[in-house]
């Protein structure tokens, strides 16, 4: 799992499979995020193309708790079918979820 700086954003970039070990990472990883001081942390799914229910637990679970801490948690990066699968089961309204066009209007200004 690797983690990256892009401003005052600190980038999550999950793997292939997001389960068992790599859930317990990513976990890990964004807690030490936060821990750190970051009040940002994007969870990047560029290069994810499954996730079980235990990685979608853990982030309704990371968001909830965020909010509560004034930490902004948000997903980057969604296959299309994930887009889906979120608007179809209302998890796109628990989430923040950065679209293409928003981040392209943040690249203009």
């Amino acid at each position: 799992m690797e983690i990256v700086k892009q401003g005052n954003v600190s980038v999550v970039r999950l793997p292939d499979r997001l389960m068992g070990k790599a859930v317990r990472e990513m976990l890990t990883a964004v807690r030490e995020e936060h821990e750190g001081g970051a009040t940002h942390i994007a969870i990047d799914f560029g290069s994810t193309s499954f996730v079980d229910s235990s990685g979608i637990g853990s982030l309704v679970s990371l968001t909830k708790d965020f909010k509560t801490k004034g930490t902004v948690l948000s997903l980057r990066a969604l296959s299309d079918d994930m887009k889906e699968l979120f608007a179809e089961t209302g998890l796109d309204m628990i989430f923040n979820i950065e679209t293409d066009a928003g981040l392209d209007a943040a690249k203009i200004d």
